[in-house]
């Protein structure tokens, strides 16, 4: 049950911080909030979510720095990436954007490290994570050079190397 306390009271912080609406001024405002933060924690109870993530696999939180470092670097150079082949095409050049789709191997052993990798493909400018299914995602890219990087597996390898093993 404190699970569901916690889970209402992040909301509810998280709710104050992107709403601004600290006076309650306006009580329609607050207590759609109020009713917002409940019907999640409700519906977190109700589908049994937050028991299945606590007694999943967990990430570790001391190599989560150093990973959302590197993902950042990744996300600035895709973003330049991207920028160029959109120039290049807007300049005429046919083959700058090449969509691909594509299947890659995941190798974490955890719904969650697994949901974290599609993520992260996803902030990955100019590709997609399209379908995640048991250790295969599949995947939508900008470029096939996109694709062949992610299918190098660093991100991969990154990603499972949060995993904490039990």
């Amino acid at each position: 049950m404190r699970h569901y306390i916690s889970l209402f009271i992040t909301l509810a912080c998280l709710w104050l911080m992107l709403s601004g609406e600290y006076s309650f001024s306006h009580p329609l405002v607050a207590g759609m909030g109020v009713l917002s933060c409940l019907f999640v924690t409700w519906l977190s109870w109700r589908l049994d979510i937050h028991e299945r993530v606590l007694t999943a696999q967990r990430i570790s939180y001391m190599r989560l720095p150093a990973y959302a470092v590197w993902l950042i670097k990744e996300i600035i150079t895709a973003n330049w990436d991207v920028t160029k082949r959109i120039v290049a095409s807007l300049c005429g050049k046919r083959d700058a954007i090449h969509p691909t789709m594509t299947q890659l191997n995941s190798t974490q052993s955890s719904h969650l490290t697994r949901v974290f990798y599609a993520n992260s493909i996803t902030l990955t400018p100019g590709t997609v994570a399209v379908y995640v299914k048991k250790q295969h995602i599949t995947i939508h890219a900008l470029s096939q050079e996109s694709a062949a990087d992610l299918a190098r597996g660093d991100m991969d390898r990154r990603v499972t190397c949060l995993e904490v093993i039990k």
